[in-house]
């Protein structure tokens, strides 16, 4: 199995706009092969999130749901100025 370079930015191109609607994008199951010819032929997943499984990526996606929650529900503080 290969990934060339048009699949590579078409991933990252899918990526980007799941990203511009407001979505997370993490890509899973890349084989480590596929990986490491990926790094050979200098091909990049660039703020792509990949992870080895879709048990990983799920956990991934749990994480960042619960960080954004911690943050959304965070009180504000006064700003001082009135």
């Amino acid at each position: 199995d290969v990934m060339d370079s048009f699949a590579v930015r078409t991933l990252r191109d899918i990526a980007h706009m799941a990203r511009l609607r407001g979505a997370e994008t993490v890509i899973v199951g890349i084989q480590p092969d596929v990986a490491f010819a990926m790094v050979q032929l200098g091909l990049t997943l660039k703020g792509v999130v990949t992870v080895l499984d879709l048990e990983e990526g799920l956990a991934f996606l749990n994480r960042r749901t619960e960080e954004r929650t911690a943050f959304e529900t965070k009180p504000k503080k006064p700003s001082g100025r009135g």
